[in-house]
């Protein structure tokens, strides 16, 4: 058995890999992968890359309802789920739980879908086309989301490589409160 490695088939795309970093792509959007809570999640130019800081939401949430699910079926929203990280997670650590998962974006839901079937969790996840809580077939007992906060005007001056993700989940409105002012009020 001979063993070959074509070095020009691989030198090509590790150049055509260079050439998109040099523009400031993302690395995430690369290689089509990012790391969060330890896992591998798919991400495309139709969601949001997640953040280590957003993991801190996880947290909170976890230790505020990680012994109470086991005993009641809790219900948890996550409007504008994008790839769907926070509630794939969620799902994995929690017993007796069902996550709504919405979005506006089709592109961020295919995403979210093909995550949910990667990492098994579509018994506890659904995902819900519409805008923040309104497609939810029930009220949550929580609600746990990363949406847009960044102000309108300054989108333009973010660095580089954050020009490379979707305005959508993005921008939020003049003050930078738009969508959570519409979900809590």
């Amino acid at each position: 058995m001979t063993l070959f490695f074509d070095f020009t088939k691989h030198s090509n795309k590790y150049n055509l890999a260079i050439k998109r970093r040099i523009k400031r792509e993302p690395v995430a959007y690369i290689i089509g992968k990012k790391e969060f809570w330890s896992q591998d999640f798919t991400v495309n130019y139709s969601t949001l890359i997640p953040r280590p800081e957003t993991e801190l939401l996880i947290a909170e949430v976890l230790n505020l309802y990680l012994g109470e699910s086991e005993s009641s079926n809790l219900v948890i929203a996550e409007p504008g789920t994008g790839s769907g990280a926070i509630s794939i997670v969620l799902a994995k650590q929690l017993d007796n739980v069902r996550i709504y998962s919405s979005d506006i974006s089709a592109g961020a839901l295919s995403i979210a879908e093909v995550n949910v079937g990667k990492f098994n969790v579509g018994h506890k996840v659904a995902l819900l086309k519409g805008n923040l809580i309104s497609p939810l077939p029930e009220p949550p007992d929580v609600i746990v989301s990363n949406l847009p906060y960044i102000p309108s005007r300054r989108i333009p001056f973010l660095q580089p490589e954050i020009q490379w993700e979707p305005k959508l989940a993005l921008d939020g409105g003049k003050d930078g409160l738009d969508l959570i002012k519409d979900l809590i009020i």
